[in-house]
């Protein structure tokens, strides 16, 4: 289904899938930085146990395995310190694939725009809970809550903007800072706050349908791939005296290289750096994965306590890498694949030129089908060498 009819399908309200979740878990801490984070087409997956999934839906699953037409909204929810539960959407989404095991429902979405509402009133979760079964009361940090997570609704009353762009990305991701800290004011732990989000926008030109299609990101062998990283920090009042964090990439691939730095670096309140991949000369495809782990830094105060000191006001010191520690508190894979079609042209050229030097005419200087059959061995055998990979350069 293409991002188009995912826009008409919000906009002109057609059912959807409410995938609602909190930060009360570390689980689902990961899941928003991922779920915010990545790039068009990419592919998450959600899982919720069987009290929390509308008993609707889950019988409808067990029978069924029919819902690629289908969308989701992502939306993130947070009581505040009076106890009124504030939400906001964050993106949609489309089924690759659900499907019940044991007592957990598994659900693998791929993303597409960011969503945010068109009113800016923040009454997201009153338009929920008016056609609604069994939304969760209160949100509570110490406690899991009670309440269907997951469940259909009707998207036109919810009057959601779509926007696919880093202006859509920003509008999530400052949503998502308010109610985040309405939700636990001062008090700066993994389990509730984050101090910065990150956007990969577009990991190569074109990827987003690759991506879509089986979540994978398919390079061209030979090859040099830009793409960016945006980063974005909690508002505050006073400066960025030390890193918030960092985000860090790993290449698990034989044939692919970084040509900048492997990090990015979160020391202001917004900005964005490049990340260069360069490609290797191969005979086949090859599978691999690049890893995108979100660091945050704890730093250690000069008196000896820890605490969280990163932003701090313009006369604050400067602290040596020695008093912090890091903390990896997400890491999303996404799978790799380096060829495309330049490793079967290859293959088909070095074929063609080891036949071609073993081909010979005839004693009498007259063609003869006879004369071909060691050169078309000699090509198929070769080929399939290559594409069986047995010669990487």
């Amino acid at each position: 289904m293409s991002r188009f009819s995912v826009k008409q399908k919000i906009h002109g309200g057609a059912d959807a899938w409410l995938c609602l979740t909190t930060l009360h878990h570390r689980r689902f801490l990961e899941d928003v930085i991922h779920i915010i984070g990545m790039p068009s087409g990419a592919h998450i997956r959600l899982r919720y146990r069987k009290p929390y999934v509308d008993s609707v839906l889950w019988h409808r699953t067990l029978t069924s395995t029919k819902f690629d037409t289908e969308i989701v909204i992502l939306v993130f929810a947070a009581s505040d310190t009076k106890g009124s539960i504030k939400a906001a959407p964050m993106r949609a989404g489309t089924i690759i694939r659900a499907r019940c095991e044991g007592e957990l429902f598994i659900l693998d979405v791929a993303l597409e725009d960011f969503l945010f509402e068109s009113s800016g009133e923040g009454e997201l979760y009153k338009k929920l809970e008016s056609q609604c079964r069994s939304l969760p009361k209160s949100l509570s940090k110490s406690k899991a809550s009670k309440g269907k997570y997951l469940q259909r609704i009707e998207t036109k009353s919810l009057e959601l903007m779509s926007d696919s762009s880093v202006v859509g990305w920003e509008k999530t991701a400052a949503a998502f800072f308010e109610i985040d800290s309405a939700h636990s004011p001062g008090q700066p732990n993994l389990e509730s706050q984050l101090p910065f989000l990150y956007f990969l926008k577009q990991l190569a030109p074109k990827s987003s349908n690759l991506l879509k299609k089986d979540g994978c990101l398919v390079l061209e062998m030979g090859s040099q791939t830009e793409f960016e990283i945006h980063t974005i920090s909690r508002p505050s009042t006073k400066s960025i005296s030390n890193p918030l964090g960092e985000i860090m990439l790993d290449l698990s691939h034989s044939a692919a290289s970084f040509t900048s730095t492997r990090r990015v670096r979160v020391d202001s309140s917004r900005d964005v750096k490049s990340v260069g991949i360069s490609t290797f000369p191969l005979f086949r495809t090859t599978d691999g994965h690049i890893s995108v782990r979100t660091v945050l830094f704890k730093y250690e105060s000069d008196e000896g306590d820890d605490e969280s000191i990163a932003v701090r006001d313009a006369s604050g010191t400067i602290l040596p890498t020695a008093k912090r520690t890091e903390t990896v508190v997400a890491r999303f894979d996404v799978p790799l694949k380096i060829g495309k079609l330049r490793p079967f042209i290859a293959s088909l050229l070095i074929a063609g030129a080891t036949s071609l030097s073993v081909y010979k005419f005839s004693s009498q200087g007259e063609f003869k089908v006879i004369d071909l059959m060691i050169p078309t061995v000699v090509f198929i055998f070769t080929l399939a060498g290559l594409s069986m990979g047995l010669i990487k350069k």
